[in-house]
């Protein structure tokens, strides 16, 4: 696969994990903006939003790929696209899935997806509160290769 970025690059990137990191939060019901959490809740936060950035990251790879000047696809079109390729599924079963649907089944995929370099910074940035060794060992299977682990 070829590596694609946001348009900002590594700015870009961020501000996708803000986002869904935002979103992952509020969920817990926890203010994104607040600092003092729980430290489950915070990990549990912080691995939802990095498994949806890994999603992300993977669609707007799909999105570089399939999309066309006459066909522009968002994340739950991109995925979809792709299952219906990979499982040979009707459009209408596959556009009743979800976007954690048809991650799921896109399941072995998106484990041996490597992240584009900037994304890859940008989650081990975002980790370090698991630790710079859980942190590596979380993003080593989607580590672009020839890239080395960042180090603190």
């Amino acid at each position: 696969m070829t590596e694609t970025a946001f348009p900002d690059g590594v700015q870009g990137f961020n501000q996708c994990w803000i986002r869904l990191g935002k979103e992952e939060f509020e969920k817990l019901g926890l203010n994104p903006e607040g600092h003092a959490f729980p430290r489950d809740q915070l990990h549990e936060a912080l691995l939802a939003t990095f498994k949806r950035f890994v999603i992300e990251c993977y669609a707007l790879e799909l999105r570089a790929r399939y999309a066309r000047a006459w066909q522009s696809l968002d994340t739950q079109q991109a995925l979809m696209l792709r299952a219906v390729t990979v499982h040979h599924w009707q459009i209408d079963y596959a556009q009743s899935l979800t976007i954690s649907d048809l991650a799921f089944a896109l399941h072995d995929e998106i484990c041996h997806f490597k992240l584009p370099d900037p994304a890859f910074r940008t989650a081990y940035g975002k980790l370090m509160d698991f630790g710079p060794r859980q942190a590596e060992e979380m993003l080593e299977p989607h580590r672009p290769d020839g890239l080395n682990p960042p180090r603190a």
